[in-house]
C-alpha cells in the first residue's frame, strides 16, 4: 500500500487519493471497481474500471477483508467501531506498518 484516503466516495475523495500518491506512481496503471469518481480523478490512459469477476482487484479485496477481520475499527456494529476519523487513520497506519513487516512464506 503506497497511499490511502479515509472518507466517503465522492469525486473529491478520489482526487485526494490520487494527490497522496507519490509522484512516480501517478503514471502507473491503476484498477478500480466501477466507482465513477476514479474515472474523473485518474487519467484514462492508465486507469481501468474492472468488474469483480475479472479478478483484477483480488489483491485489494483480500487486503480489505484481512483489515476488517483483524481490526474492529473498520467493522460497523461492533463495540470497537470508532466514529473518530483520526482514530481510523492511526489504526490503519499501525496495521499497515505491522502487516508490511510480516515475512512472506
Amino acid at each position: 500500500m503506497i497511499a490511502f484516503f479515509i472518507g466517503d466516495r465522492p469525486a473529491g475523495s478520489a482526487r485526494a487519493l490520487r494527490e497522496r500518491l507519490p509522484p512516480a506512481s501517478r503514471c502507473r496503471a491503476t484498477r478500480s471497481d466501477f466507482w465513477l469518481a476514479c474515472e474523473e480523478a485518474f487519467p484514462g490512459r492508465t486507469h481501468r474500471l474492472c468488474a469483480r469477476a475479472e479478478g483484477q482487484t483480488n489483491h485489494t479485496e483480500r487486503f480489505f477483508r484481512t483489515l476488517r477481520q483483524r481490526l474492529g475499527h473498520f467493522v460497523r456494529k461492533t463495540l470497537s467501531f470508532s466514529k473518530c476519523e483520526r482514530m481510523h487513520e492511526l489504526a490503519l497506519r499501525l496495521f499497515v506498518h505491522q502487516y508490511n513487516q510480516q515475512p512472506v512464506l
